[in-house]
């Protein structure tokens, strides 16, 4: 008998459901303390299951396209965010948590993304959301509505999730802003399939593959290495 096809992976939602129902019951993702002390750990079903609940929540709020502020301390939460956007057909916009006034993730160059990016929905954690409430108006006076995913929501929304194309936008990714005022480069979900292959090719990466990566989600290889290539 002929072998049956691979589903084809246009996008990077094609490649979170393949992913996560052809080994449900492997683990997905760990979070290690710099203890060594394994925090949380989601398997690909527990991740599909929690990503596909918030991402039918998401599709009822925001129309695609949508760009979607990311806004978490490190963890497994950010990792159901970015994912749950993705299929929702949202443009996650990775980004550090606010340490300080003056901090170099302040909150001055927060409202610089949030104006350049146009973004109309926060997703963070009641502990961010209580300490940032000053970044919820728009310079041009308009609200902007903050979600903290550790909450309990309507878990019961359901939508149509959109199906991708290669040239669809991916995300936003923000530069550091060390120099000037961060600037935000458009990534499609063709340019990170690509790039994955040539990390995975380069890598000699295969199904049993591990990675251990330490660089944070809003880091360009921090979000690919950390959350996205495992998947590839």
């Amino acid at each position: 008998m002929p072998k049956s096809r691979s589903p084809a992976i246009h996008s990077l939602a094609d490649l979170f459901e393949s992913c996560c129902q052809r080994k449900p019951e492997e683990l997905a993702y760990a979070f290690v303390r710099d203890t060594l002390e394994l925090e949380s750990r989601l398997t690909y079903g527990e991740l599909e299951q929690t990503v596909r609940s918030l991402a039918g929540h998401l599709a009822r709020k925001a129309r695609p396209g949508t760009r979607i502020l990311l806004l978490y301390s490190p963890g497994l939460d950010v990792v159901c965010a970015f994912w749950a956007c993705l299929c929702a057909g949202l443009v996650p916009v990775p980004t550090p948590a606010p340490d300080s006034v003056r901090g170099k993730h302040s909150r001055t160059r927060l409202r610089a993304i949030i104006e350049d990016a146009q973004v109309s929905l926060v997703l963070t954690t009641s502990a961010i959301e209580a300490v940032s409430s000053e970044l919820s108006i728009a310079k041009d006076g308009s609200q902007i509505e903050w979600m903290a995913t550790d909450q309990p929501y309507d878990q019961t929304s359901r939508a149509d999730l959109p199906r991708l194309i290669e040239t669809s936008l991916a995300y936003l990714q923000y530069t550091s802003g060390s120099t000037t005022t961060p600037r935000g480069v458009m990534v499609s979900h063709g340019n990170v399939l690509s790039h994955c292959k040539a990390l995975s090719l380069a890598g000699g990466v295969s199904d049993s593959s591990r990675s251990l990566c330490w660089l944070p989600y809003f880091h360009d290889y921090g979000l690919l290495h950390g959350i996205i290539a495992p998947f590839y």
